[in-house]
């Protein structure tokens, strides 16, 4: 993916949770652009023999077990992981999928939160080896009373789904418990769809659907626009639902319509009180980066 921003960044607004009609005009304007571009976002040129690698970089706020949700927290940092996918060019060969065998410790927090995660790393994150995975044509198991197919990947109850965007947000509350009891689940619903879009493995009809249905979630707006150092531009869409006290960033690609991570602020109470986080430090960050390559693992 490309470089860092550059200081064109523009704050166009932000979002407490409270609307009613679906995103607001910008980001509608820029999530339907999206779907628009959906088909050549999926149709990478690939000839045979090469593979489509979608590599996953995961950061996320990592603390002792005995200081649980709920307590303070007197020592944490932020973990570094990183997986991939490489999907062949053919689709009914072998997809293999790579595990990151180590993480990486990128800042502390509190006193001692070095020596604390020397102490503490193999309960939080046992030792493993690296993973590779072969899935002929990309089949993933599923469970014995599951009769259907399912691709790494992609949404697993996918024929079910309507066509429609504002009948998929329906769909999307209702396979989540807490939107079915809880009217603010739509950051849940928003968390889901952008995780099925990270990877960039759905078809293209599915892809456009995803985004209309995101440009119909309440409350969803732009935080910021800015072009990158190659050039390309990017928009960062956010929503945020103030009762749980959870801000979801997503940034897309205008120029393709490829997500490039998410951030996802949801620290509660628990970390508040704590007192050693910075302002503004996301619980999780998620960068996508989708090239081709001539091999895979």
């Amino acid at each position: 993916m490309a470089a860092g921003a550059l200081t064109v960044a523009l704050v166009v607004g932000a979002v407490v949770n409270g609307g009613t009609d679906g995103a607001s005009a910008e980001a509608a304007e820029i999530l339907n652009n999206a779907a628009e571009l959906s088909q050549s976002a999926v149709d990478f040129d690939l000839k045979p023999g090469q593979y489509l690698k979608v590599e996953t970089t995961h950061e996320a706020i990592r603390h002792p077990a005995r200081e649980a949700p709920g307590f303070e927290i007197s020592a944490a940092w932020v973990e570094r992981s990183t997986s991939a996918i490489y999907v062949p060019a053919d689709r009914n060969d072998d997809w293999v999928v790579v595990g990151d065998d180590d993480t990486e410790a990128i800042q502390f927090f509190g006193a001692n939160a070095e020596q604390v995660r020397e102490e503490t790393i193999d309960e939080i994150l046992p030792p493993h080896k690296a993973v590779v995975l072969r899935y002929p044509r990309g089949v993933v198991p599923s469970a014995e009373d599951d009769p259907h197919i399912y691709r790494y990947g992609t949404i697993r109850n996918r024929a079910s789904m309507p066509s429609e965007p504002a009948e998929t947000l329906g769909w999307y509350r209702e396979q989540s418990d807490l939107s079915k009891h809880d009217p603010s689940g739509d950051i849940v619903v928003f968390s889901s769809i952008v995780e099925h879009l990270e990877l960039n493995l759905e078809d293209a009809s599915t892809r456009e659907l995803l985004f209309r249905t995101l440009a119909v979630i309440p409350g969803v707006a732009v935080a910021a626009e800015s072009v990158t150092e190659d050039g390309s531009a990017t928009a960062t869409l956010q929503l945020t639902d103030t009762d749980v006290g959870r801000t979801i960033e997503v940034t897309i690609d205008t120029s393709n319509g490829l997500l490039k991570g998410t951030k996802d602020y949801s620290f509660g109470l628990w970390k508040d009180r704590s007192g050693i986080f910075p302002k503004g430090i996301p619980s999780t960050t998620t960068r996508v980066t989708t090239t081709v390559v001539d091999s895979a693992p």
